[in-house]
């Protein structure tokens, strides 16, 4: 037999002789639930839920009979396998602009089996970044855009994404080095322009290569303001939580570069170092022309 169907059956004869424990384990193991995403070639990427059996089974269901359903209507030429992305994809992404529905019973959500599971949810708007060149954006050449904590995605892509988008910053790169010679910010405080260069410099975490993208995680003064370190593009970083606490407690030495890479040191005699995507050229005033060639 395969390792996983032994370790199925091991796993199923392990419960029958101690149900007891198994209620215990499960109750353990649902505290575990999490979701993950994670880049896949070609411009794909993987999402994960890690969460109850049953959960699990009922979501896959539910995906399942709605593409089965979409499946025998005229025209429609999409397989099984791609209608089910499609539904999941509607059903996450349209079903987190409303609101949770209004539910009177407040009980422990494991209590709630097959009925809402965060009641007291608010709408929100999913959010990416995506740097796109600007001949690539306005159709003169098909160079890939990148996508934060995802890598590489093709150009046709990148142009609906510019088209539909509701938000977009224009930055002056210089063609030779990649430095950043101006960004254009509407914003009517530095902070906010100065945050919108930090993810256009790390477009994802600096720290242990996580892959969060930057606009989900912490900005970080390197050298830390009580000992007098500076609120400038040279003294931060971007870092998810994990990354941002572990500095914090001791665990790293962390010393910028005049290149604007910066050196990590742990506690234990490791080194290595990060480098931006993009460099910043601080000699240079950091504002666009009026009229820009993109």
């Amino acid at each position: 037999m395969k390792p996983t169907v032994v370790e199925k059956r091991l796993g199923l004869l392990r419960d029958r002789l101690d149900p007891d424990g198994a209620i215990e384990r499960h109750e353990q193991a649902a505290t575990r639930r999490w979701v993950s995403a994670r880049p896949d070639s070609d411009g794909m990427a993987v999402l994960e839920v890690h969460s109850t059996a049953i959960d699990v089974a009922a979501m896959y269901d539910g995906i399942r009979q709605a593409a089965v359903d979409l499946h025998g209507w005229d025209g429609e030429c999409r397989t099984l396998g791609q209608l089910m992305a499609d539904v999941a994809t509607d059903v996450i992404l349209h079903g987190l602009a409303v609101p949770a529905a209004e539910v009177s019973d407040p009980a422990y959500p494991m209590e709630r089996i097959g009925s809402l599971k965060a009641p007291h949810r608010k709408a929100v708007k999913a959010t990416v970044l995506v740097v796109v060149p600007a001949d690539t954006a306005t159709g003169a050449n098909n160079t890939p855009a990148e996508l934060a904590g995802m890598g590489a995605i093709d150009a046709e892509t990148a142009r609906q994404v510019v088209e539909h988008t509701r938000s977009w910053t224009r930055v002056g790169v210089d063609p030779i080095d990649d430095s950043i010679l101006g960004i254009d910010s509407h914003d009517r405080y530095l902070p906010a322009g100065l945050r919108k260069l930090l993810h256009l410099r790390t477009p994802s975490c600096a720290g242990d290569d996580c892959g969060l993208p930057a606009h989900r995680a912490d900005i970080d003064h390197i050298i830390r303001v009580e000992h007098d370190g500076r609120t400038r593009h040279d003294n931060l970083q971007v870092l998810c939580r994990k990354s941002h606490q572990m500095k914090d407690e001791g665990y790293f030495d962390v010393q910028p570069l005049p290149d604007g890479s910066i050196r990590w040191r742990d506690k234990w005699g490791g080194k290595r170092i990060t480098r931006p995507a993009l460099s910043v050229k601080t000699r240079i005033a950091t504002e666009l022309p009026d009229d820009p060639p993109f």
